[in-house]
C-alpha cells in the first residue's frame, strides 16, 4: 500500500500544483484585461469631468455679471453635469465590457483547469468570476444611468471634485494606488446614506463635506474598482448578503464591516478580506493608527495618533536620523465625534473592537493596497 500512496500523494501534488498555477494565471488574465479597460474608461471620463470643469470655472467668471450672472453661471453648471454624466456612462460601460470579457476568460480558464485537475473550488472560482464580472458590470451602467438621469433633472443635481486638502490626505494612503482626479462626490439628494458607485462617492452629508475618515472608507470602494474592476460591486453587495449588517446591532460581531470576523472566519490577509472588511480596516487604520518619531540621541519620542498618522511615514526617508515606527490597536474605546449629518448628536466613529496589536496586519494590508500599480493617465493630471 505504501507504493500506492506515494504515487497517489505524487498525483495528488502535482494537480494541486497545476491548480495553483492555473489560478495564478486567470487572475492575471483578469488583472490585465481589466487594467486595459480602466485605462480606456479613465480617458472617457477625464474628458466628461474636465468639460464640467471648464463650465463651472467659465460660470463663476461670468457670475458676477448683474441681474443675468446668476442664471448664466446655473445653467453651465446644469450643462457641464450632463455632459460628465453622459461620459461617465460612456466609461462605465467601457469598462464593463473589458470587466465581462477578463472576467469570462479568467473563469473559463478556472473551469477548465477545475475539471483537468478535480479541483472543486477552483470550478466554484470560475463560476463566481463569470457570475460576478456581468453582475457587477450590470449595476455599474444601471446605476451611472440612473445618476444621468438625476443629473438632468434641474435643481437637484450637486457634485463636486475633491478638494485640495482631501487629494493630500487619500495620496498619503494610497500613494500611486488611486487616481484621484475623477473621484467626484456627489448629493444622492436623501436616497441611503454614504455609499460608492465606481469613482462617484454619494452622500446625504450637508454641503457634501465628508469626514476624511469615511472618505477613506468610501475611496477605497474607489481603489476596489479602478484595481479589481465593476465585479467590486457584485462582490460586496455579496459580502453584505452574506455577512449582513443587523440595522438594530451594527455592531453585531461577524457582519460584513467587522474586519475581525474576517480574521476569525481563517482570512489571515487583507486580499482575501470581504470588500466591505477591506474599507472599514483601511478606515480604522486612519482613526487609531499612530507614528512614533525616534530622533537618535534623543529620548524624547513623540507619537501623533489618528487623523492619517499611521499612513504619512514617508517610502524614503530624507533625514536618516529619524526613525518613524508605525503601530495599531484595534481601539475597544473608539473616538466620538459630532454626527456630520446632524451636529448636536454625537455617534462613536467605529465599533469598539478587541484592543490588541493589528501593527503587523495593518502594515502588510497597506502594503498590499499600495502595491497596485495603477496605470490611468488623469493621476498625471
Amino acid at each position: 500500500m505504501g507504493f500506492f500512496e506515494d504515487v497517489g500523494g505524487f498525483f495528488s501534488s502535482a494537480a494541486n500544483a497545476v491548480a495553483g498555477a492555473v489560478e495564478k494565471a486567470a487572475d492575471a488574465v483578469k488583472s490585465f484585461v481589466n487594467a486595459v479597460g480602466d485605462a480606456v474608461s479613465d480617458v472617457v471620463e477625464t474628458i466628461g469631468n474636465g468639460i464640467q470643469d471648464g463650465m463651472n470655472a467659465l460660470g463663476t467668471v461670468l457670475s458676477g455679471i448683474p441681474f443675468i450672472g446668476g442664471f448664466l453661471s446655473g445653467a453651465l453648471a446644469w450643462m457641464g453635469g450632463i455632459v460628465a454624466g453622459i461620459f461617465n456612462l460612456y466609461g462605465a460601460i467601457v469598462k464593463a465590457v473589458f470587466g465581462i470579457i477578463g472576467g469570462v476568460l479568467g473563469g473559463l480558464m478556472k473551469i477548465i483547469g477545475g475539471i483537468l485537475t478535480l479541483h472543486g473550488s477552483l470550478i466554484l472560482d470560475g463560476f463566481i468570476d463569470i457570475g460576478s464580472s456581468i453582475a457587477g458590470a450590470f449595476i455599474s451602467i444601471v446605476g451611472t444611468f440612473a445618476s444621468l438621469i438625476q443629473r438632468v433633472i434641474p435643481f437637484i443635481n450637486n457634485d463636486r471634485a475633491l478638494t485640495k486638502e482631501e487629494k493630500i490626505a487619500l495620496a498619503n494612503v494610497f500613494r500611486h494606488s488611486l487616481a484621484l482626479y475623477n473621484i467626484r462626490l456627489k448629493s444622492n439628494n436623501g436616497a441611503g446614506g454614504t455609499f460608492t458607485l465606481d469613482n462617484t462617492i454619494y452622500t446625504n452629508i450637508p454641503n457634501l463635506m465628508v469626514p476624511l475618515d469615511t472618505l477613506v472608507h468610501e475611496c477605497v470602494h474607489v481603489w476596489q474598482y479602478q484595481n479589481l474592476g465593476s465585479r467590486y460591486l457584485a462582490d460586496a453587495l455579496g459580502a453584505q448578503a452574506v455577512y449582513g449588517r443587523d440595522p438594530e446591532d451594527p455592531c453585531k460581531s461577524g457582519s460584513a464591516y467587522d474586519w475581525l470576523g474576517e480574521l476569525d472566519r481563517g482570512k489571515s490577509l487583507w486580499e482575501d478580506f470581504n470588500l466591505e472588511a477591506q474599507a472599514q480596516l483601511v478606515q480604522e487604520i486612519w482613526l487609531d493608527g499612530t507614528i512614533t518619531t525616534n530622533m537618535v540621541g534623543v529620548t524624547n519620542n513623540t507619537v501623533e495618533t489618528g487623523n492619517g498618522a499611521f499612513y504619512k511615514k514617508p517610502l524614503d526617508p530624507e533625514n536618516l536620523d529619524l526613525e518613524l515606527k508605525e503601530n495599531f490597536i484595534a481601539s475597544n474605546n473608539p473616538q466620538i465625534a459630532p454626527d456630520p449629518r446632524d451636529q448636536s448628536q454625537n455617534i462613536l466613529l467605529h465599533c469598539p473592537r478587541d484592543g490588541k496589536d493589528y501593527t503587523q496586519l495593518a502594515i502588510d494590508s497597506v502594503k498590499t493596497m499600495r502595491g497596485r500599480w495603477n496605470f490611468r493617465l488623469s493621476k498625471l493630471i
